[in-house]
């Protein structure tokens, strides 16, 4: 599994490790959205 810039392992939602995987291949910036986003 492609290591992204946040350790998105620790998000409690099994959807945004789906969307990360196809975001990973983009920019970076919608990773860190992502995971800002979903944490608390």
């Amino acid at each position: 599994m492609p290591t992204g810039r946040c350790s998105c392992s620790s998000c409690p939602a099994p959807d945004l490790l789906f969307v990360i995987g196809g975001v990973d291949q983009g920019p970076s910036g919608a990773v860190e959205a992502l995971c800002l986003r979903d944490a608390p």
